[in-house]
């Protein structure tokens, strides 16, 4: 029966197991793979190859010379050649429709990058809600959405970060009718690489309508987010 090594756990044959060198050799290639820091051009490569990341893993993009570690969900920069880093940005949509409850925090589940995604910052793939910093730095935030609500009551919306309670950017429309409005927020922050953030709203009085970003003529076009690296 095949043992394992006591660090990476590598699978190696004994003397008693049946011969079998492809087994044997694709075994252990297949667990050595796991373990390498494997290199892609950049960050949409990697998605592709990588679809289910695993805490701890390593891997390098050498579009922007930059070593990154999965961790807590996202990947995040470990090291970055001097020089070699460039201005992030990323833009990002959501067009299908959503129903959120009353008097609960509604955050944003993005659908597809709009036009760029810079750095690795959003993964469809691994928690579409969040959007990771890659750069400690100056950014802008700008979000814009339509939502509905079938009764008057306080409309909010913010930015969330890293999962906790700190939110920032936060605007309040005090009492609004039960019409369609638009919500948007725009904001500067200082930033750390590894930090990330979600989009919130929040509606009381009653659910906001199903349609919290889409394409139906009563509420034009889906929601939108953008961040930009100022310095």
């Amino acid at each position: 029966m095949a043992q394992n090594t006591p660090i990476n756990a590598l699978p190696w044959a004994e003397l008693t197991d049946i011969p079998n060198a492809q087994t044997g050799f694709q075994n252990l290639a297949n667990a050595i793979d796991t373990r390498l820091i494997p290199r892609f051009t950049d960050s949409t490569a990697r998605s592709a190859a990588i679809t289910s990341p695993t805490e701890g893993m390593l891997s390098y993009l050498t579009g922007t010379h930059r070593l990154d570690v999965y961790d807590n969900g996202a990947w995040t920069l470990l090291w970055q050649r001097a020089g070699s880093a460039t201005l992030a940005k990323g833009s990002w949509t959501r067009t299908s429709t959503s129903t959120s409850s009353n008097s609960t925090d509604y955050i944003f589940s993005w659908e597809a990058a709009a036009s760029y995604n810079t750095a690795g910052m959003w993964s469809l793939g691994t928690n579409p809600t969040r959007v990771t910093i890659p750069n400690t730095g100056i950014y802008r935030f700008r979000f814009r959405t339509v939502i509905a609500s079938a009764a008057s009551g306080a409309r909010f919306g913010w930015f969330k970060l890293n999962g906790t309670s700190t939110v920032f950017g936060r605007e309040d429309d005090g009492t609004s009718s039960s019409v369609a409005f638009t919500r948007r927020l725009e904001t500067i922050r200082s930033m750390t690489a590894g930090d990330y953030f979600e989009t919130v709203v929040w509606n009381s009085g009653a659910a906001m309508d199903s349609n919290l970003g889409g394409t139906t003529s009563a509420y034009g076009s889906p929601a939108q987010l953008s961040v930009e690296q100022l310095s």
